[in-house]
């Protein structure tokens, strides 16, 4: 048992040091009214919240230590995607301050997410599956290429 643990902690600590993701948890994230969501349960949350059913397919997180010209890049980049058509949503996670605009993270979320990276792209099933990630800005056909 304890070399299973030592194993694991072994695995965390070498993906932490080489920048992967090690966040484990749900992600969790709220829009502008504070409603909760978690990327696991996002159709039956976004359900719950609006009191509609939206066919949400993927989530896109950028998460960034400080809203710096890389993360804004990034959000310049995603503003021409048409969200609604791609039936998605973007989450934004800065562990630098609090954000409250749109779907955002809160700053202990988004600090985990990134663990050791400075900067972060995730696209997520509507179920929470990890299909894609990158520590470099990604254009639009890197997420239409990532989607299953």
């Amino acid at each position: 048992m304890k070399s299973i643990i030592k194993l694991a902690l072994s695995i965390a600590l070498n993906a932490s040091i080489l920048g992967c993701a090690t966040y484990s948890q749900p992600v969790r994230f709220y829009d502008a009214s504070s409603c909760e969501y978690r990327i696991t349960s996002l159709r039956q949350d976004i359900h719950t919240c609006y009191g509609e059913a939206f066919p949400i397919e993927y989530a896109v997180l950028v998460a960034a230590q400080s809203d710096d010209q890389i993360f804004r890049g990034q959000l310049k980049t995603l503003a021409g995607f048409d969200w609604e058509h791609e039936r998605a949503i973007l989450i934004t996670a800065l562990a630098s301050k609090a954000n409250n605009d749109g779907y955002h993270t809160d700053v202990k979320t988004a600090q985990d997410v990134l663990g050791a990276s400075h900067f972060m792209i995730q696209l997520y099933s509507h179920e929470g599956e990890l299909l894609a990630e990158s520590n470099e800005q990604v254009d639009l056909g890197w997420i239409r290429a990532n989607q299953r």
